[in-house]
């Protein structure tokens, strides 16, 4: 068993009961790498990957996942184009 999911399991009981409102799960498999997993009141599924996790990142990921709502996450995008014009090259203040 590698060392992340011994840590887990240990303190499996402390990190992993602390609210009602969602389950997380620890997802041993033999030959494969340890699993967060959190299942959310709407229904959503949240799935962390758990390698080389130490006890600070296990609890760490443990109370972000019990603090999300379960909506995904949304990434903001930046478009590389202004919608005004603008001076683009070289340029410098003592001009």
């Amino acid at each position: 068993m590698g060392r992340e999911l011994e840590i887990l399991l240990k303190h499996r009981k402390k990190i992993l009961l602390l609210k009602i409102q969602i389950v997380v799960y620890v997802i041993p498999a033999r030959n494969s790498v340890p699993t967060l997993r959190a299942e959310y009141a709407n229904g959503r599924e949240v799935h962390v990957n758990a390698k080389g996790f130490t006890l600070e990142r296990a609890e760490r990921e443990v109370h972000s996942l019990q603090t999300r709502s379960g909506e995904p996450i949304v990434k903001f995008v930046a478009h590389p184009t202004a919608s005004c014009r603008s001076l683009q090259g070289q340029w410098s203040s003592l001009k």
